[in-house]
């Protein structure tokens, strides 16, 4: 979305922010995209639902699904436990499942790469993952039974109208996410 919106308009100011909130708050922000719903005034759709896998070093699961029942007691990297994650391990707690977290980070590719270098597994949505087909090292598993699918959202506020650019950009997101490049 970025990259189409800087082509259709390369003198413009695009400014990005991102903060790890459990409640975001959209302020004076033109758009807000949040792994759920936003309170306050704003209007928001949904644009993406992004499933989550298990990821591990090659060979430490057999190919196919993961039962829940084995991320007990094993060491895993994760996300801070805000937004979808914290979610994600009340699912665990509740089958009885507890995870040794080992490391935690909100940077994707920082849990990749523990995760790669053999700290732990992972459980992360398929949005988050970079692993290539050919990827000698990692693997994706779905988990069983599957984690409700986290959920993207696109909130922009209600009492304001949006300039020109961010309605183009609110329109990149949703047609994106439509077509399933978002």
């Amino acid at each position: 979305m970025v990259r189409r919106l800087r082509d259709e308009h390369p003198a413009a100011d695009v400014r990005l922010f991102e903060e790890e909130s459990a409640e975001p708050r959209i302020g004076e922000l033109d758009l807000l995209f949040f792994d759920g719903r936003v309170g306050g005034e704003v209007e928001q759709t949904r644009i993406l639902i992004d499933p989550y896998a298990v990821v591990a070093r090659r060979g430490v699961f057999p190919p196919g699904p993961v039962p829940l029942a084995a991320l007990d007691g094993v060491a895993m990297v994760a996300q801070p436990p805000i937004c979808d994650q914290a979610r994600v391990e009340r699912v665990y707690a509740g089958a009885g499942v507890a995870p040794r977290i080992v490391f935690r980070t909100a940077d994707n590719r920082g849990v990749l790469s523990m995760v790669r270098a053999g700290l732990g597994i992972a459980v992360l949505p398929r949005l988050a993952l970079d692993i290539r087909p050919d990827d000698d090292v990692l693997t994706a598993h779905p988990l069983d039974p599957v984690l409700t699918p986290r959920e993207i959202w696109l909130a922009w506020p209600a009492n304001r109208t949006l300039s020109p650019l961010a309605e183009r950009a609110r329109e990149l997101a949703l047609g994106l996410a439509v077509d399933g490049e978002a």
